[in-house]
């Protein structure tokens, strides 16, 4: 170690390096070196390598040369160290403040070769395989750095190397000024007590006499290097070291050296405690069960003596008898190496004591004892089973070797019955436990068919128990059974009853056992019967009922043991006779639509047995063109209950059917290999005949097309309708009713058209009904009227007309007569007559006229039948002379008033009458009030006769009128005033009372 190294040369020059501050120790300013045996391997076979192993020669360079540039780091950052911080074996810290460095120190310049003021923080670090180095700097107010405090932050951190490839045991080791190995803890130097190191590998030589304590109690480095190994891509794994010295020594101010430690003194040593633990030895001792009679000692918490060498003495004292005693010594200067002892025999107990001193000169206090109480275990047995005759499958070998040297051990056989159960102590044979291995052991006849017998060996020696051995087990088959069958059933009445042949084979110690099983009209087998002596077994089944029977046997040594895999007896299958007979089967015969030339018959019948079924046969003959009458003989037998008859509509059925009861497993072709045969043939039938049904006949389509003679729905009096022919379903006819307007002509036809004697005018409709017709059936009538036609009316002939009188006054009436036609029976008249101004008139009429000049009557006529009429006929022409009436007479007054209130400035009132004669046609009077020398109309009315009434008021707004006139005028038959008269009066007269009233 270089801890080791250091403290050599501190020993030897020591008196030498006693300064305060180590300011005189040149030698130990040795520059740290890089132990790079590695490195120059590496560098010397590079130049080779570089093309052949290219990345790998790459890493290689790159890693030898980090760990030299690490080295002068490390050693360049231990010899300017102003202090060290070990946190622990993989961290660590150098710190170089300003004006606080020991010895002789040449300070660290800058970029400009002035000296640096800063303070200067190196951190190293291990951590997963890697040495990594980050440097802080502080400003010059803080030459301490952060050395003893965390909160002063650095003004600049990098990190200025990392190099990898380090194994898991690289660590930091220190040593300080007086040799002593330091141990941190969480920066904390803990010496000789820390428990988180276990036991420290504390320097072999003890404290120099001329250390003084502060010297030895000093917790700062003195060397401090990093050791490892470190893995190379092409070299491998080397070890490697980085040394570091520093010029830290401790300082004796306030420390309390005493005159005594200017001198040497004589130190002497207590062995202290000792302590060891004791195992089976992998090495020495004969070998019994596969294992060692021998002991190991390994001493665990070794004696103190210094730098002097210790003894230790070993004594094995035994408590089992024939066990013999052993000793032996160890001297040693280093930590002692485990101690083997021999003859130590597997299942013997005893105390084992180990007894350290130091030599004798040295040596102050009692040796250091410790005893361990233990027992050599008994090793595992390695057990075999066998079976030493063959024929005698129930005897068993066991055979195992010696597990230990000693007579006295014995060994307790145990079996385990089938696989789970308990293990139990084997007393038969031999006595038990057994004295010497070996062991034969014989189980009543049968038994061991078909169990596993495992068994084991327990060594014993007094109260120690070894382990049990590993399980040997035998297995004893079973003989397969074979040649099971069937003897002979017997049937009787609905009682089957199946028995398995008798077995006779089965081995020694064991005996037949006979079970059955059920499947009834394979519903799905029923459980076993159960295992018994018993061979036979009885079954009731219904008629036509199905029994599947299976049968095994097995042989048994008990309830627990027998066949695992039983004889089977071949499948038995029995179907029981039916023998009754169902009741005649009732049938229905129907007519399904769209069905073509058939029908459908249908049959039912009761009574057959539970479990069975009726199935049929049928014939049939149809009366008809078909098969004329003829039998068709009977089908085979079928469960269908329906089926389709060749038949027309309108023929006769004849249908028979015959029943019988079956089951699904009657009848039927048996499986092969089965027995015993199932029945072939079964009861008679029960027949029956359905009275002849005749097939009804469908209506038939209606006809498509009814259609007059000559076509057209206008035609001659005389004439006859005709229709497309029906068709009708084979063997059967069509017949045709036809009518007019609803009513039916006589008897059914088959011709396709119809003679109509008709009348002049009339609509007449059509209508023929279709039947399809049998020897046995008619269907129903189909119906259709056709489209209606009317028959021809003659034009109206020798039609004429009159005006009487033929010359008018205008206002005169006249008469216009109309006559002639010559229309047939049957139909009638009818005239109209036009006047050529637009005014129609119908017949005769008369009239007044009230022009003058010359009018003309057009008239014609036509013949008017029940549906229809004839063409007009030829116009007839008739003139009538209208003249102008003489002049009217004058009105004559009757007498005419006016009368006004007594204030004269209101209402008027006047009344009058007059008479008048000669030609005039209407009159009308006018009543005139004169305001302001104008004559302004108040009242007009007009009346149609000779005389008239006037009467009338006007409101006078002031009394500005001075005269009132009342004019009667006489209009003629052209609308013009052809006379008028008028009276005046002044309203002047009527103010205080009437004037002419």
């Amino acid at each position: 170690m270089p801890a080791e190294r250091v403290k050599q040369h501190l020993n030897q020059f020591g008196r030498l390096l006693r300064s305060d501050r180590g300011d005189a120790d040149p030698i130990l300013t040795i520059t740290s070196v890089m132990l790079s045996a590695i490195i120059s391997a590496a560098v010397l076979g590079s130049m080779m390598m570089v093309i052949s192993f290219g990345t790998n020669f790459t890493l290689e360079q790159t890693r030898a040369t980090g760990l030299t540039t690490a080295g002068k780091m490390w050693s360049l950052d231990a010899n300017d160290a102003s202090a060290v911080s070990m946190i622990d074996s993989s961290d660590v810290v150098f710190y170089d403040a300003v004006g606080r460095h020991p010895g002789v120190y040449i300070s660290r310049v800058n970029g400009t070769n002035q000296i640096d003021l800063t303070c200067r923080k190196s951190e190293w670090r291990l951590t997963a395989g890697t040495l990594t180095d980050t440097v802080s700097t502080f400003s010059a107010a803080n030459p301490t750095c952060d050395y003893g405090d965390p909160s002063i932050q650095p003004t600049a951190t990098s990190q200025v190397i990392s190099v990898d490839g380090f194994n898991s045991s690289a660590k930091f080791t220190a040593a300080n000024a007086g040799g002593r190995d330091l141990h941190y803890v969480n920066g904390t130097e803990v010496g000789l007590s820390a428990s988180s190191f276990g036991t420290p590998n504390q320097s072999i030589a003890t404290r120099a006499s001329w250390w003084r304590n502060y010297e030895w109690a000093y917790s700062q480095p003195r060397v401090i290097d990093v050791t490892g190994d470190v893995t190379f891509p092409l070299s491998g794994v080397k070890p490697t070291s980085i040394l570091g010295t520093t010029w830290l020594s401790p300082t004796p101010q306030g420390a309390t050296v005493s005159t005594a430690e200017s001198t040497p003194t004589k130190v002497t040593y207590s062995p202290g405690v000792v302590t060891f633990n004791v195992a089976r030895s992998s090495t020495v001792g004969a070998v019994y069960g596969g294992y060692h009679e021998g002991v190991t000692v390994d001493i665990t918490t070794p004696a103190n003596c210094g730098p002097y060498s210790v003894q230790y003495d070993l004594l094995w004292t035994p408590t089992t008898a024939a066990a013999p005693s052993r000793s032996t010594t160890l001297t040693t200067f280093t930590s002692p190496a485990p101690i083997d002892v021999d003859q130590i025999p597997n299942g013997s107990a005893g105390t084992m004591k180990v007894t350290a001193s130091c030599p004798s000169a040295v040596q102050s206090g009692a040796d250091a004892v410790y005893s361990v109480a233990y027992t050599q275990p008994l090793p595992q047995p390695t057990l075999t089973v066998g079976t030493p005759d063959p024929t005698q499958p129930n005897v068993h070998k066991l055979a195992w070797a010696p597990v230990s040297s000693l007579s006295s051990v014995v060994y307790r056989t145990q079996v385990q019955k089938g696989t789970g159960n308990a293990w139990v102590d084997q007393q038969q044979a031999t006595p038990n436990p057994d004295p010497t291995p070996g062991k034969t052991i014989a189980w009543p006849l049968g038994s061991t068919y078909g169990v596993s017998m495992n068994y084991r060996v327990i060594p014993e020696l007094g109260s120690t128990v070894g382990n049990a051995s590993n399980e040997a087990g035998i297995y004893t088959q079973w003989p397969p059974v074979t040649g099971v069958a069937w003897d002979p059933y017997d049937s009787t009445g609905l009682n089957l009853t199946t028995t398995v042949s008798s077995y006779t084979t089965c081995p020694a110690g064991t005996s037949p056992q006979y079970q059955q099983r059920l499947n009834p009209d394979l519903t799905g087998w029923q459980g076993w019967s159960g295992w018994s002596p018993s061979r036979a077994a009885s079954t009731v089944l219904q008629q036509g009922q199905l029994a599947q029977r299976l049968g095994e046997v097995r042989c048994a040594y008990d309830a627990a043991q027998y066949t695992p895999t039983p004889g089977e007896a071949p499948q038995l299958s029995w179907v029981q006779p039916i023998t009754s007979i169902p009741a005649p089967p009732t049938m229905v015969a129907s007519n399904p639509s769209s069905s073509g030339p058939t029908a459908t018959v249908s049959w039912a019948t009761s009574g057959c047995p539970v479990n069975t079924t009726p199935e049929f046969r049928w014939q049939d003959r149809v009366d008809n063109n078909l098969v004329n009458g003829i039998w068709t003989g009977f089908t085979g037998w079928s469960a269908t209950m329906s089926t389709s008859v060749a038949m027309n509509e309108g023929a006769k059925l004849e249908f028979q059917v015959v029943a019988r009861c079956v089951s699904s497993y009657t009848w039927d072709v048996p499986p092969a290999g089965e027995e015993p045969q199932i029945p072939t043939n079964g009861p008679p039938g029960a027949t029956a005949t359905m009275s002849p049904w005749v097939r009804p006949i469908a209506t038939p389509a209606a006809t498509t097309n009814i259609w007059n003679d000559t076509g057209g729905t206008s035609q001659p009096k005389n004439d006859r309708f005709l229709w497309n022919p029906v068709g009708c379903p084979s063997g059967t006819w069509v017949q045709y009713r036809r009518g007019i307007n609803g009513a039916l002509y006589g008897g059914l036809t088959s011709a396709t058209s119809q003679d109509v004697a008709t009348s002049w005018g009339t609509k007449y409709t059509p209508q023929v009904g279709a039947e399809c017709s049998s020897a046995y059936a008619d269907s129903a009538f189909a119906d259709v009227a056709g489209p209606y036609w009317v028959t021809n009316v003659p034009q109206a002939t020798g039609v004429g007309n009159s005006v009487s009188p033929g010359t008018v006054y205008t206002g005169g009436t006249v008469w216009v007569s109309v006559s002639g036609g010559n229309c047939p029976a049957g139909t009638s008249t009818h005239y109209y007559t036009t006047d050529g101004v637009g005014d129609t008139y119908y017949g005769s009429f008369s009239g007044s006229w009230g022009s003058t000049g010359t009018k003309t009557y057009t008239t014609r006529a036509y013949c008017q039948g029940p549906d229809a009429r004839g063409d007009d006929s030829a116009p007839s022409t008739a003139t009538l002379r209208v003249i102008p009436p003489p002049a009217p007479a004058a009105p004559a007054w009757v007498n005419l008033c006016v009368s006004t209130p007594n204030d004269g400035f209101q209402t008027m009132h006047f009344d009058g009458s007059w008479a008048s004669s000669s030609w005039a046609t209407s009159y009308s009077s006018t009543f005139y009030i004169e305001l302001g020398g104008v004559w302004t109309a108040g009242k007009t009315q007009t009346w149609s006769g000779t005389s008239g009434p006037d009467a009338g008021s006007y409101y006078m707004s002031g009394g500005g009128a001075s005269y009132f006139e009342l004019r009667v005028t006489a209009i003629n038959a052209s609308g013009s005033s052809i006379y008028s008269a008028s009276a005046d009066l002044n309203a002047s007269q009527a103010t205080s009372g009437a004037y002419g009233c």
